[in-house]
């Protein structure tokens, strides 16, 4: 019987997963145990169809960078940092099928931007700037420039961006859903005005 975090990365794979940050990006996770008490690391993953081989690249100039385990035959990628308890910057980096070399931030380090007021003036439908808030909007987040998506699908199991810079893959950037607001959203690093895309709604 396969354990949950095997049912996810199947979710993944699949694009049926409605909460891909819940495994995607870096998370806490017990990788032992010292004196009974449960040590901690950091498991970084990543969903990355296209590659052949990745890493994690910190940024900092001192550490090299941390190669990924291939989870699945599919593209679902770990890395499992036995020795490292708090989160810390970093990029991923590819080497594709066809041998090109990628480097780029991990969209799911990402927080939220829309706010709580947002969500409750959305759903009490007197936000009169939606416009300014979904679909797609430039911004900077920590200091990186990308493109905020959001979406409302209140009846879907999962919302996707799709366009050139993925393949017009599904599976690529699934989005995060808002609770019970039916407002989904994702921002997606590097990408900048006059991407071309679409939502992709299961």
């Amino acid at each position: 019987m396969p354990s949950p975090f095997e049912i996810e990365i199947e979710e993944i794979v699949n694009a049926e997963h409605s909460d891909p940050f819940h495994i995607l990006g870096a998370h806490p996770v017990e990788t032992g145990s010292v004196s009974g008490k449960p040590k901690m690391g950091i498991a970084i993953r990543a969903f990355l169809p296209e590659a052949q081989h990745a890493w994690v690249v910190p940024d900092t100039e001192a550490s090299s960078p941390l190669p990924m385990e291939l989870l699945h035959r599919d593209g679902f990628f770990q890395a499992l940092l036995k020795d490292r308890q708090e989160p810390f910057p970093y990029q991923l980096r590819v080497v594709t099928h066809e041998g090109q070399t990628l480097q780029f931030p991990d969209p799911y380090v990402f927080p939220p931007l829309l706010t709580e007021f947002d969500l409750y003036l959305m759903g009490e439908g007197s936000h009169y700037q939606k416009y300014e808030k979904l679909g797609a909007h430039q911004r900077e987040v920590n200091g990186v420039a990308g493109l905020h998506f959001a979406v409302w699908a209140p009846n879907a199991k999962r919302v996707s961006v799709i366009g050139d810079f993925n393949r017009w893959d599904g599976r690529r950037h699934p989005m995060r859903v808002r609770g019970a607001t039916g407002i989904w959203e994702i921002f997606i690093p590097g990408l900048g005005g006059g991407t071309l895309y679409k939502f992709e709604i299961k």
